[in-house]
């Protein structure tokens, strides 16, 4: 896969001469065709203490250290009309993104075909390097991630709002789908969202949405799991597979940005029926709250509705005065796999994030964290991770 993305590179080099925009970005003379290289590496390490009540339910919580994320890809531009991504892991080789996006198609929208994250929820559609904490809160565990699909997404009133719908098959990170019981595995997945205040060249802003998605299930069996923010210990809670002939995924969102400060809001919902009549409803909650101690603003990506990077305002230089930039934040997630027979558990994190971004494309991240199962016991941890991208 890697050796592929890195050919494609060079065949664009040979059939077009090739201007040099930046260390990572090559461009064509005429400009039609632009291919930037991208990366992305995460370490993370993890002490717990949990207690014995805990362990036995979920197994031993050992202290360790993971190489989280290592990825490469490209992305680019064909005619001004047509974007493209492509990127995998370089542990495990599987794709991870891999996707065309089509301008101006269907209504003055965008289609994006291929393997890419369903339109739903905005902790899911905020890319992971750009939250406060290390992974994604608790309560998006009732959401999916990656899936091959096509979705069409269109922004209105000057992209202050957008709409995205899409239909999508279960691959996950292995982009393979097969329709084993011909019972068509499908999923329409679709988004909405307005920015009700955008002020202040975007110190301002006040971000309201909700999402729905109906799902036929894979072999007509689901499964939910939550992770006590990080994949170095065992899971908290989890249903297990459990038998479904159709899924329903609601979520509604809204984040608030003034200034320095910001707070997000999600509420997440599934309910499935299953053989027999019973339909049980999984639910989840999470609040956060941030600060940027040194004055930066979160930024907001419209179009994708999504929160985004930060920018320090003094990049870290050991040569300079240079200090970056510092967050401090706070989370609260639940999430409650426990109704009609369903027993997943129900757990409760709260977490403190301290963030040092040494520059847009470095910063060292710790997490302190106590996650609770129903009344079986909870867990403390200290995590911290080095991310790098370029």
């Amino acid at each position: 896969m890697i050796v592929s993305l890195l050919a494609a590179v060079a065949l664009l080099q040979q059939g077009v001469p090739p201007l040099t925009q930046s260390p990572w970005e090559f461009r064509s003379a005429d400009g039609r065709v632009s291919v930037q290289l991208q990366g992305k590496l995460d370490v993370d390490g993890a002490f717990f203490d949990a207690e014995e009540g805990l362990e036995a339910v979920t197994g031993a919580w050992d202290n360790g250290v993971e190489l989280r994320r290592s990825r490469l890809g490209v992305k680019g531009a064909l005619d001004e009309w047509i974007e493209f991504k492509l990127d995998a892991d370089l542990d495990d080789g599987e794709v991870r993104d891999a996707y065309l996006d089509l301008k101006g198609v269907i209504g003055n929208g965008t289609l994006r075909v291929g393997h890419f994250r369903e339109p739903i929820g905005l902790s899911n559609q905020t890319p992971v390097h750009n939250h406060t904490f290390m992974e994604r809160p608790l309560a998006n565990a009732l959401f999916p991630s990656r899936n091959l699909g096509l979705a069409w997404r269109r922004g209105f009133d000057q992209e202050r709002g957008s709409f995205h719908l899409g239909i999508f098959r279960d691959a996950g990170s292995s982009g393979v789908s097969e329709d084993i019981t011909s019972s068509n595995e499908l999923a329409m997945t679709s988004r909405l969202t307005w920015l009700a205040l955008d002020e202040n060249d975007g110190c301002e802003r006040v971000h309201v949405g909700g999402s729905f998605s109906w799902r036929s299930p894979d072999d007509g069996v689901v499964s939910f799991d939550g992770d006590a923010i990080t994949v170095i210990g065992p899971g908290l809670i989890g249903t297990g597979a459990v038998s479904a002939e159709e899924v329903y995924l609601f979520g509604v969102e809204s984040t608030w940005i003034h200034g320095a400060n910001s707070l997000l809001f999600e509420y997440t919902y599934a309910g499935f029926s299953r053989p027999g009549g019973s339909n049980p409803g999984m639910k989840g909650l999470v609040v956060e709250a941030r600060r940027m101690l040194t004055g930066e603003v979160r930024q907001y990506k419209k179009g994708r509705a999504a929160l985004w990077e930060v920018h320090p305002k003094s990049p870290f230089d050991p040569r300079s005065d240079g200090i970056g930039a510092v967050e401090v934040g706070f989370r609260v997630s639940h999430l409650d796999l426990k109704d009609e027979g369903v027993t997943g558990g129900e757990g409760l994190n709260m977490a403190f994030a301290w963030n040092w971004y040494l520059s847009q494309n470095l910063r060292f991240q710790t997490n302190f964290v106590r996650a609770d199962r129903d009344d079986v016991g909870h867990v403390h941890a200290f995590l911290f991770r080095f991310h790098f991208r370029f």
